[in-house]
């Protein structure tokens, strides 16, 4: 027998992409349900008609008791392999985590691990995403009474209470990257392990929670195929679609992504006058008709800086004295790239720190 421990339900998903990688980072709705004695013991199941992907719950119980690789493969979205391609898209989609026990005869200690599910075509299949280690990391290690306080956001525990005022984000919401930086000084605190993480025991005895919460959290995401260049020849083709009278168009930069299954690409150009004024002025190569706040983070912040100040803040194996400034130290992602959101941010508050990187 298989126990069930909790799932979490999250709205939104995110995948990582190789090459010029930039985070986003928004609010995503969670639902959080610890599961009750009666309802969290998975029990053999052996007919095939009773392999089922309508629930994360049912996928838990078709994955662990799958009799052939056939059955198995299926739950998988990736049928070939049994993992995920690192550049599937996954705005938009649900996830779904089941934290589950493992009992062994004769062993004295569970194995708590964790499944990784998604929603696609009203089906659940397992799914395991390149950057979501810090979350899963977190999931498996606090106690699910802790973490039903942290969805909520509400605890009557003072320690949780402490850990909720440092894991929020500014918008107010659980931000996992911050509650992974806490589970790492928690753990060095023996007796506070002891009491919120699961590293001896399930207890939850002395803490209040609630067994089914809603709530949201600070969600990072990655935008795909992100590229930023500058252009070393003109394009007759795309200045053609741009002019409309007789002044002089000199393309200077184009930035191309993919987010939520859309493929954007902006141009800036320099529009000369027959004066000899210079305009500087940007083009869209697609519709850009409800444009989700990401995107349009992104190319707001690419029409008004210079595209230095993308590469200036992308991460380097070699450190340099930029790694010092606030606008560097201030706009890092999960995995110290840089984060358009934040850097969004910092923009409308103090843009200051942006004089030299303003494109007038």
């Amino acid at each position: 027998m298989k126990h069930l421990l909790a799932t979490l339900l999250i709205l939104i998903g995110f995948t990582v992409q190789a090459q010029n990688v930039f985070e986003y980072s928004i609010d995503g709705k969670l639902e959080f349900k610890v599961y009750s004695e009666n309802e969290s013991i998975l029990h053999k199941i052996s007919n095939s008609k009773d392999f089922k992907q309508d629930t994360p719950e049912n996928v838990a119980s078709s994955f662990f008791f799958a009799t052939t690789n056939g059955l198995l493969s299926s739950l998988y979205l990736d049928k070939q392999k049994f993992k995920s391609h690192d550049d599937s898209d996954f705005e938009g989609d649900e996830m779904a985590f089941i934290m589950f026990i493992v009992r062994i005869k004769d062993v004295p200690f569970p194995f708590p691990t964790l499944l990784s599910l998604i929603k696609k075509e009203n089906k659940w299949f397992v799914e395991k995403r390149p950057n979501q280690q810090k979350m899963t990391d977190c999931l498996m290690m606090f106690k699910p009474c802790v973490l039903s306080n942290l969805v909520e956001g509400v605890s009557m525990d003072n320690d949780i209470i402490n850990l909720i005022f440092k894991t929020k984000s500014t918008k107010g919401v659980l931000d996992f990257t911050k509650l992974f930086d806490e589970l790492v000084i928690i753990q060095e605190n023996k007796d506070i392990s002891n009491k919120l993480t699961m590293s001896q025991n399930l207890d939850c005895e002395s803490i209040n929670f609630k067994n089914a919460v809603l709530g949201k959290n600070y969600f990072t995401g990655i935008f795909k195929n992100t590229s930023i260049k500058l252009f070393e020849k003109q394009d007759e083709k795309i200045i053609s679609q741009i002019k409309k009278n007789n002044d002089s168009i000199v393309l200077t930069s184009r930035l191309d992504f993919d987010f939520a299954n859309k493929n954007y690409a902006v141009i800036k150009y320099n529009d000369i006058k027959t004066n000899g004024e210079i305009v500087k002025k940007s083009f869209y190569l697609y519709n850009n008709n409800d444009m989700a706040k990401p995107a349009k983070e992104i190319i707001f912040l690419f029409e008004n800086l210079k595209t230095a100040i993308f590469s200036d803040l992308m991460p380097n194996l070699t450190k340099t004295p930029i790694m010092e400034n606030e606008l560097y130290k201030k706009t890092r992602g999960v995995y110290d790239v840089l984060n358009i959101s934040k850097l969004f941010e910092l923009y409308n508050n103090d843009k200051t720190l942006f004089v030299k990187y303003l494109d007038n």
